[in-house]
């Protein structure tokens, strides 16, 4: 007998930590399966939240009554685990059968209708294993009280069963966020948490095998109880709980991104308080005696925890930096989320959690038909805790703010305080009062002092983490760049200036779009997004955008001539923000234009129920793909939805970051798209990637390439604004095509709902792991590039933009002329493409020798830039002379070498020659220049006519302000004067930036190249001195000593700048040059002193 009760005595508490365990990873599981049905909008969480609380509630009221009446509880209880586990099974198939009927229907009706049907399907799913969920509790307490039967002990036992139930939810809710769901997947994890039920269950019936039938108490004999009290006191605790559930896990989600781990820490760190919470409050029973006024005292401690919660958040940038001791305030680290929401939530939960056993006692004074009792407070707890979670999501957060609602929260606490407190002390008026008055002065203490999360600061604490760390949250300067600012029901939109021209929108502090001044107003990425469609559409008709930003994609797609543009947004503040920046700036608002339809829904859950081959072209660009509701826009269900919903020839364009990324798990983008769709290209942007999916058909031919551009001027604008026209210039980004993307796809998993190991792998990565596009090369560097099918010459043209583009790459440019051999070029095309490449490389003689054999036009031009560039402006002159009917550019060229020879005549020549056949600004300034040299000649110069149009380059300045001095305008020559050495300064750093940027590609002849063209427009260019020594001296002793001479020669042109001086004596000692010249260090003097400037030299402001 005494063995059987030590079973029992650990059977019990062992099933119900296993099987609650289970039940959080049945939620985590069931809410990311429907996620995949229903999307991830704030009413799809609502249908899924309410059913599985409803469930709860109903099933906890319902486990009163079996309790009562099963002769024997414990199997009762494990006959409802066996049933949860078996029907977790069987919903691996009930799951995707219900997405094909709320396809369905989703695919007609209207947004309320289906709201409507999302709830009822979420009804069909989840009621009948959380009614078993709900009613396994009590059940469970009458199997531990032997059916009911009325002991003193009753509620510190049953308070400790309910901590050790809430100790393995904690377990579960860990598990699943960090372990089962990544590591197995959601239906292995399902079945996992089955067998944990199954377990549990089984433990039971073992250990209570052979036990006679438990006697029901009779009613009559239960003592007295606050029933009625104590439902309204766990209603508004259960209400207060869930409420604050959901809006610690937004704010804490502004510190710590929302990532799945982070959830799940926020999550376990909450149920640790309530489990705490628990079994304190059992240990707490055991001597108590007022259990209203004790009740009242854990709502007082809610009531307080929340107000320390929203002290300890605004500090938890700090908290973080000093815990991390890195500048980096976005925490990726478990240990420090953990320790974030524990400091955050902790004394909160754990007043929560002794809540609901004192309110057990309160209900039954620990009397007789504990059992029943017990599963109304769970009722209501539960049914509380949903309204709560409901209204804080749907109506405080949005309505009144993260502050307020917090306040709103604290004000329900010492309500149930004060009514409890009141219930018990009933004796004396003066304790009645107190009662009363006690929780209203302390809630207006708190009203008074304004307690703050301070959302501005923990927004922009991640941007600026020095001044985040060391201010604090309380300067005024957090405020101040913000412009817009709303808490919506799925995130929280701001709008700020970044300096004086432009404008960012943020989504819970994350950057996501923004706008300028500058035309066209947005980056190289977003146009993109939003030509390519154009381009690579067989029709355009229809273009769904699924995540609308600031509208810039929406702004390119008309602009590009589509009839319809469905732009779907999760979040309706969004559409406010991006309003507002269009209104500040003066620019139309795209979703104002009768083309465009705006869509506030979720993004997935509108392409899976849009009818097959309703769009000609999809465009995503979600949020950041290691948040928790964006990574579903990155696994194969959603590329199956979307090949299903394009109509044949159209296109999917999908943005990927190269930010927080590494090579795998872009490897695993790629392969999971194209093993979706049939041809996937590549295009890369300086911060991200850029695919597109065709679903099938021919590609579009280029005469209609050329037609739809010809046909939206508004479209070349934007293009042209952007640098990324003629055409060529964007299409030359491809850095993917179809053979490339199956090779970089090649052994890498496939993303997919069930298991999302890219989300999670990503949320792991530092936030400064970055694919660079040179990496992607070394990926692909055995796979040739190629230009897309079409006649020769636009190949060649593609091919020319791709060398210009890829200069600073040196195993991009293998890949090209790893191509070449293949194209089978004409074989002027051949040595003109050829000639480029040895250019990119720094080769000038070979490209010289290329161009010398071919008569395209492109090849004269180029070579007339190259000869002038090398100095050898005679040669340039001739070449153009020598040509029959020389391009306009090459003309043009050509006058600016005849220029610098002081051949006036010819010089003006070239320049009317080229003048109408460039485009309206070059045909100006050569018209100018013509003027100018045509008068220098006669000796008739004058003051310049248009000082503007000749200031592209610095040798028809100089010879402007020749002319104005001449002419007696010295104020003019002067300022002319001025314009030239500013220009000739510019474009000794465009080489010295382009120098840098080929040496740290790799391409090291070419960088010596740009770099000595640096030196020769601005001979003090300290930067380009030291990255050119630095070059030539890894050839050894030759090397160092032409190392030498480029910083002597530096140093002698930068006397009077001291900062320049300084800088390249730094580097004479890097390289252990001895400086020899006449009043600078030697490198043996740097040993005894700092850096040393010319001797007697002050500051020249340099």
């Amino acid at each position: 007998m005494a063995l059987a009760s030590r079973a029992r005595a650990f059977a019990l508490p062992t099933a119900l930590v296993l099987t609650g365990a289970a039940a959080l990873v049945y939620q985590v599981a069931w809410g990311r399966m429907l996620r995949g049905v229903f999307g991830v909008g704030d009413l799809a969480n609502a249908a899924v939240l309410a059913a599985y609380f409803l469930g709860l509630g109903f099933g906890a009221l319902g486990g009163g009554r079996i309790a009562r009446r099963a002769g024997r509880p414990a199997f009762a209880y494990a006959a409802l685990e066996l049933f949860v586990g078996l029907y977790a099974l069987a919903s691996l198939g009930i799951v995707p059968a219900i997405r094909d009927a709320y396809l369905a229907v989703a695919r007609d009706a209207s947004f309320g209708t289906v709201s409507l049907f999302r709830l009822l399907l979420a009804l069909v799913v989840l009621l009948p294993p959380t009614l078993a969920m709900g009613a396994s509790l009590p059940v469970a307490l009458a199997a531990a009280t032997g059916g009911g039967e009325g002991k003193a002990a009753w509620a510190p036992h049953a308070a400790l069963l309910y901590a050790l139930n809430t100790c393995g939810a904690m377990a579960g809710a860990a598990a699943a966020g960090f372990w089962l769901v990544p590591a197995l997947g959601i239906r292995s994890s399902i079945v996992v948490a089955a067998g944990a039920s199954a377990l549990g269950a089984t433990l039971v019936l073992v250990a209570w095998r052979g036990a006679g039938r438990a006697v029901p108490a009779p009613a009559e004999e239960q003592a007295p109880g606050r029933p009625g009290l104590a439902a309204v006191l766990v209603a508004m605790g259960g209400f207060v709980s869930l409420a604050s559930e959901v809006l610690w896990t937004r704010i804490l989600g502004l510190v710590v991104q929302g990532t799945t781990q982070a959830f799940a820490a926020m999550l376990a760190t909450f149920l640790c308080g309530i489990a705490l919470g628990g079994a304190l409050a059992g240990r707490w029973l055991r001597a108590m005696t007022r259990h209203a006024l004790a009740y009242a005292i854990t709502q007082l401690g809610v009531a307080l925890g929340t107000v320390w919660a929203m002290a300890a958040i605004a500090q938890s940038p700090r908290a973080i930096g000093l815990l991390t001791r890195s500048p980096n305030l976005t925490p990726s680290q478990t240990w420090v989320l953990v320790v974030v929401a524990a400091a955050t939530l902790l004394p909160m939960a754990i007043c929560i959690g002794a809540t609901v056993p004192i309110a057990w006692r309160l209900a039954t004074g620990g009397g007789e038909g504990m059992p029943r009792a017990a599963a109304r407070v769970l009722a209501f707890n539960t049914i509380g805790g949903l309204v709560g979670s409901l209204t804080a999501a749907l109506l405080l957060v949005p309505s009144l703010g993260v502050d307020l609602t917090a306040i709103v929260l604290v004000g329900v606490s010492l309500a149930a305080a004060a009514i409890a407190a009141r219930a018990d002390l009933t004796r004396h008026q003066l304790a009645r009062a107190v009662a009363l008055l006690g929780p209203t002065a302390l809630y207006a203490v708190v009203l008074l002092f304004e307690p703050s999360v301070h959302l501005q600061y923990l927004m922009r604490a991640r941007d600026l983490p020095v001044d985040a760390v060391f201010g604090g949250p309380w300067a005024a300067e957090w405020a101040k760049p913000i412009v817009f600012l709303r808490e919506g029901r799925n995130a929280t939109v701001t709008v700020q200036r970044v300096g004086s021209r432009s404008l960012q929108l943020l989504n819970d502090g994350r950057p996501e779009s923004g706008i300028s001044v500058v035309e066209p107003g947005f980056g190289v990425e977003l146009v993109a997004l939003g030509t390519l469609p154009t381009l690579r559409a067989a029709r355009t008709e229809r273009a769904a955008v699924v995540g609308l930003g600031a509208g810039h994609v929406v702004t390119t797609l008309l602009a590009g001539g589509w009839h319809q543009v469905d732009a779907i947004e999760l979040e309706g503040s969004v559409v406010d923000a991006a309003r507002l920046m269009h209104k500040a700036l003066g620019r139309p608002f795209p979703l104002d234009d009768r083309r465009a339809r705006t869509i506030v829904d979720d993004g997935r859950a509108r392409i899976a129920a849009a009818p097959p081959g309703r769009y000609d072209a999809i465009v995503s660009q979600p949020s950041h793909p290691w948040l928790a509701g964006a990574s579903v826009l990155y696994t194969r269900e959603f590329f199956a939805d979307v090949l299903r919903a394009l109509r044949r020839g159209g296109v999917f364009v999908l943005w990927v970051n190269r930010f927080r990324m590494d090579l795998p798990h872009l490897r695993q983008i790629v392969a999971t798209v194209s093993r979706t769709f049939p041809d996937v290209e590549g295009f890369g942007t300086p911060n991200d990637l850029i695919l597109v999916a065709s679903a099938g058909g021919a590609r579009v031919a280029q005469g209609e390439v050329s037609r739809r551009l010809g046909a939206a001027p508004a479209l070349t604008r934007i293009l042209e604004a952007a640098r990324a026209w003629p055409i060529e210039r964007l299409l030359s980004a491809e850095d993917l095509d179809r053979r490339a993307a199956m090779r970089f796809g090649r052994g890498a998993a496939s993303i997919t709902d069930d298991r999302p190991t890219f989300e999670y792998g990503l949320s792991h990565l530092p936030v400064a792991t970055w694919v660079t596009l040179p990496d992607l090369d070394r990926a692909l560097r055995r796979v040739a590039w190629t230009p897309p099918p079409g006649d020769p010459a636009s190949r060649a043209r593609l091919l020319l933009a791709r060398i210009d583009a890829v200069r600073g790459r040196p195993v991009a440019l293998a890949r090209i002329e790893l191509g070449l051999a293949a194209l089978e070029l004409p074989g002027s095309l051949d040595d003109l493409v050829r000639g480029a490449l040895a250019e990119a490389r720094g080769d000038a003689a070979g490209a010289q020798s290329s161009w010398a054999r071919t008569d395209a036009p492109e090849a004269l031009i180029r070579r007339v830039r190259l000869l002038a560039e090398e100095g050898k402006d005679a040669q340039a002159v001739l070449a153009v002379a020598g040509a029959r009917d020389p391009p306009a550019d090459a003309s043009f060229a050509g006058g600016l070498a005849a220029l610098r020879l002081g051949r006036w005549q010819q010089a003006a020549s070239l320049f009317e020659r080229a003048g109408p056949g460039l485009d309206t600004d070059a045909r100006r300034t050569a018209g100018a220049a013509a003027r100018l040299v045509r008068a220098r000649a006669a000796g008739a110069c004058g003051e310049p006519e248009d000082d503007a149009a000749l200031r592209s380059d610095p040798d028809l300045l100089w010879t402007a302000a020749v002319c104005a001095l001449d002419a007696g305008a010295f104020a003019r020559g002067q300022r002319l004067a001025a314009f030239a050495d500013v220009a000739r300064r510019s474009r000794a750093v465009a080489l010295g930036d382009l120098g840098a940027m080929l040496a740290g590609g790799g391409n090291d002849r070419a960088a010596v190249r740009a770099l000595r063209l640096a030196l020769r427009h601005n001979p003090a260019h300290g930067a380009a001195a030291g990255a050119l020594a630095r070059l030539v001296a890894k050839s050894g002793v030759a090397g160092k000593d032409e190392a030498k001479r480029i910083l002597e020669t530096a140093l002698q042109a930068a006397r009077g700048l001291p900062r320049t001086v300084d800088q390249l004596l730094a580097t004479a000692a890097q390289l252990d040059i001895e400086i020899t010249i006449e009043g600078f260090a030697s490198s043996a003097d740097q040993d005894a002193t700092s850096t040393v400037s010319p001797a007697g030299m002050a500051g020249s402001g340099e």
